[in-house]
């Protein structure tokens, strides 16, 4: 592997601190549907922009959180009464808060 002038050489990749778990897989929606979920818990009132900055998704080449990602995640998860849209901005639906309770509980030892 070649060493790219200026940069050490263990640097990691730009991608690594990137969310790599595909949106398709049955996986990643569940893992980002928590996240968002989790996000909405902690901060109430998001929009989307500030949703996929509080999961960790990458920015744009101009700075912008790439609202994009989590556009059809947020919708789903509003269509599904998690998520209450109020204009363009996402609050925990009572449904969401009792989801993610009764998750914690079933991780508990």
């Amino acid at each position: 592997m070649a060493v790219q002038q200026g940069f050490p050489a263990t640097s990691p990749p730009l991608h690594a601190t990137a969310r790599t778990v595909r949106a398709g897989s049955e996986l990643g929606r569940a893992s980002l549907d928590d996240d968002l979920l989790r996000a909405l818990r902690n901060a109430p009132d998001r929009s989307l922009a500030e949703l996929a900055d509080a999961v960790g998704l990458p920015r744009t080449n101009f700075g912008r959180p790439l609202a994009s990602r989590v556009r059809e995640p947020v919708r789903r998860l509003v269509d599904d009464g998690f998520v209450e849209d109020r204009g363009g901005v996402y609050r925990l639906s009572e449904r969401g808060r009792r989801t993610l309770a009764e998750r914690a509980l079933a991780a508990e030892p």
